[in-house]
C-alpha cells in the first residue's frame, strides 16, 4: 500500500504502519550478538537522512489524521450522546446511593435540636443540591409528573390542589425520609395515623397467621413497618434487593436497635428465599416485598400492565411468590394526604395455590390489579411515588 524505506529506515516505519493498520503487536525478548570482528552496514549520512525523512513523514501523517479526527469530533460526540440518551438506560439498582452516613447523622442531630419545623427549613438547601446535581433523576421526575397529569386529564380525574414540580417531588422524598426517622424514634404516634381498612388489619392480627404484604415505593412504607412493629410485638421481615439503603438502615438501627424489623438482603427470589420466607410465615411473622421494581438479576422477567395510560413492566417474582407461599396477601400503602398520615391496608388474595391451567392469565390479572391500585393512590398523592428513573422502559443491561 505504501512505499517503505529499504535500509535503516525500514524497521521503524514498518512497525508504525502495522500498528496504524491495527495489527496486534507481540514483544518477544531476543538476544542480540555483536561479533567482535563484525562490520557495520550503517552509512552515516545517507541513513541519517533517510531516517530523519521517515520520521518527518510519519509525524506529518499523524498530525494530519489527528486534524481530520478533530474535525469529525463534534458530530461524532453529538451522535454518540444522542444514541446513548435514546438507547442506553441504567437499571435502577446501578444508581449509587447518594449522601453519607455522617451526613444523615448530622441531619438526625439537627432534627433532634431544631424539631420538625426547624429541620424542615434545612431540607430546602439539601434537597436543592440533590435536585441540581441529579439530572437523570430530575428528568425522570418531570416525565412522571407530566405523564400523570396527562392521564388524569384524559380520565377526568381532579388531582389534589397542590404545587407539582420535580423540585417539590424531591422535597416530598426528603420529608418522607424525615417521617421514617420520626416514626422509628416514636415521634409519630398511632393517634396521628389513620388506618384505612382497620378491620382487615385487625383480622389479620387476630388470625395469628403469617401475612405477605405487597408494598411499593409509593409513600412511607418504612413508616408503616415502624408502626406495625410496635403493634402487639409483631415481627416484620422486609426483603431488600440492593444495598442502596445500607447507610439509612444503619441509621435506623442506631435510632431504634430494639425494633422488630428484620431486613433480609436478597439478589433474586429463588427457591432458597421462598423456603426461608415460608418458615417465617409459619411462625406467624409478616413479610413485606415491593412490587414496583424489576429484578436486579432477571430484569426481563416481567409482566406488562397498563399504568397511567401506558404499558409498564412489573416484576413477576413477587406475584409468583405470593402464589406459592400459601398465606393471605394484602396491599399496604402509607401516604401523607392533606398533611395527615394514612395507611391503606387492603386485602389482595387469599393465598390459595394457582391452578396449572390458566396460571399465566391469573398472574397477569393480579399484576394488573396491583397496578390499578398503585395508579389509584398515585392520583391521590402524586408526589408520593419515589421511583426516580424511567419506570416504563427496560434497560439494555440484561439480555
Amino acid at each position: 500500500r505504501v512505499a517503505l524505506g529499504r535500509r535503516m529506515d525500514f524497521d521503524t516505519e514498518v512497525m508504525v504502519r502495522l500498528h496504524w493498520a491495527g495489527v496486534a503487536v507481540r514483544f518477544v525478548p531476543t538476544r542480540v550478538i555483536y561479533p567482535a570482528d563484525g562490520s557495520s552496514h550503517f552509512q552515516l549520512w545517507r541513513d541519517n537522512r533517510d531516517i530523519s525523512w521517515m520520521h518527518t513523514r510519519l509525524v506529518c501523517r499523524l498530525l494530519w489524521d489527528l486534524l481530520l479526527r478533530l474535525c469529525r469530533w463534534p458530530r461524532r460526540l453529538w451522535s454518540w450522546a444522542a444514541r446513548l440518551w435514546r438507547e442506553r438506560r441504567t437499571h435502577w439498582s446501578r444508581t449509587p446511593e447518594r449522601g453519607s452516613l455522617l451526613g444523615m447523622q448530622i441531619m438526625l442531630t439537627s432534627y433532634r435540636l431544631l424539631g420538625r419545623r426547624g429541620f424542615s427549613l434545612l431540607l430546602y438547601p439539601v434537597i436543592g443540591y440533590f435536585w441540581l446535581t441529579g439530572r437523570a433523576q430530575r428528568q425522570a421526575s418531570q416525565a412522571y409528573l407530566a405523564r400523570l397529569e396527562r392521564f388524569a386529564s384524559t380520565q377526568g380525574v381532579t388531582l389534589p390542589a397542590e404545587p407539582r414540580s420535580s423540585f417539590r417531588h424531591f422535597l416530598r422524598f426528603g420529608e418522607a425520609a424525615l417521617d421514617k426517622l420520626a416514626g422509628w424514634r416514636g415521634d409519630i404516634t398511632e393517634q396521628e395515623v389513620e388506618l384505612v381498612g382497620a378491620e382487615y388489619y385487625q383480622a389479620a392480627i387476630n388470625s395469628g397467621q403469617g401475612v405477605l404484604l405487597l408494598g411499593s415505593h409509593l409513600g412511607d412504607l418504612e413508616l408503616c413497618r415502624a408502626l406495625g412493629s410496635r403493634k402487639q410485638g409483631l415481627r416484620i421481615n422486609a426483603l431488600v434487593f440492593t444495598r442502596h439503603a445500607a447507610r439509612f438502615n444503619a441509621l435506623l438501627k442506631q435510632i431504634n436497635p430494639d425494633s422488630h424489623l428484620n431486613l433480609i438482603q436478597v439478589q433474586e427470589l429463588g427457591a432458597d428465599t421462598a423456603i426461608l420466607l415460608k418458615e417465617k410465615l409459619e411462625r406467624g411473622e409478616w413479610v413485606v416485598i415491593v412490587g414496583d421494581r424489576t429484578s436486579v438479576t432477571r430484569e426481563k422477567r416481567v409482566i406488562w400492565a397498563d399504568f397511567l395510560g401506558s404499558p409498564a413492566p412489573f416484576p413477576l417474582g413477587p406475584f409468583v411468590l405470593s402464589s406459592v407461599l400459601g398465606c393471605p396477601v394484602y396491599l399496604m400503602f402509607g401516604l401523607k394526604e392533606q398533611g395527615r398520615f394514612r395507611v391503606h391496608f387492603e386485602p389482595f388474595t387469599d393465598g390459595q395455590p394457582l391452578p396449572r391451567q390458566g396460571r399465566q392469565e391469573i398472574l397477569a390479572s393480579r399484576v394488573q390489579a396491583y397496578a390499578d391500585r398503585l395508579q389509584h393512590h398515585c392520583l391521590r398523592a402524586p408526589l408520593d411515588w419515589f421511583n426516580f428513573f424511567d419506570f416504563w422502559q427496560l434497560t439494555d443491561e440484561q439480555e
